[in-house]
């Protein structure tokens, strides 16, 4: 897979404040139309789905979520769903046992502060699993299935790169009118200054 994931660009310094445009807007939800919304919104890029039982890291391919060779994950189990790419998220969460939304719209929308960020994922020991997953272990037990073929992650054996994710935070006022984070939007996943849009 020798694609946009493998080229290398410069990752900004940590805790650089941008200025974007940005719109967020609640999006409202029925159980039965979660994956048709999620089509309309983001048709390329990844999720990341918090369940009853587990984190899934997949794709979105054509507006369906793919999480090694799977493509749906049962709705009822899900507690928080992010879909992203570089421009978007939509963000899916459970209370009080329905399900509520939120898009978060880039490039469009008023000017707000941002700061972008990245944190370390566990792995420092590449397994591969087939249909372009491999699998992060760390000595402690951890495991992390993510959506990238050996070849791109293989190197994190030898300690040579880690697997961030990139997240931008968003600055706003809060009720006492002091500047505060206002929310966060999953970007993508950086390979040691390989950016992945």
């Amino acid at each position: 897979m020798n694609d946009k994931y493998s080229k290398i660009e410069e990752i900004k310094p940590i805790y650089q404040i941008d200025k974007i445009k940005s719109l967020s807007k609640p999006i409202h939800l029925k159980n039965s139309n979660i994956e048709e919304e999620i089509g309309k919104i983001i048709v390329e890029g990844f999720f990341v789905a918090y369940l009853n039982y587990a984190v899934l890291i997949g794709r979105v391919i054509k507006g369906k979520l793919f999480f090694h060779g799977k493509n749906s994950i049962e709705l009822k189990h899900i507690i928080k769903l992010r879909c992203f790419n570089l421009n978007n998220e939509l963000l899916i969460w459970r209370e009080s046992g329905k399900l509520s939304g939120r898009l978060r719209k880039d490039e469009s929308g008023e000017e707000s502060y941002v700061i972008e960020a990245i944190q370390a994922l566990f792995g420092t020991h590449a397994i591969d699993q087939g249909n372009n997953f491999t699998k992060l272990t760390e000595e402690r037990g951890t495991e992390l299935l993510l959506p990238f073929p050996y070849e791109l992650l293989k190197d994190v054996d030898d300690k040579k790169i880690r697997v961030f994710l990139k997240t931008r935070n968003y600055i706003g006022r809060n009720s006492t009118e002091q500047a505060d984070f206002v929310d966060c939007r999953f970007i993508g996943f950086v390979f040691q200054g390989n950016d992945l849009k």
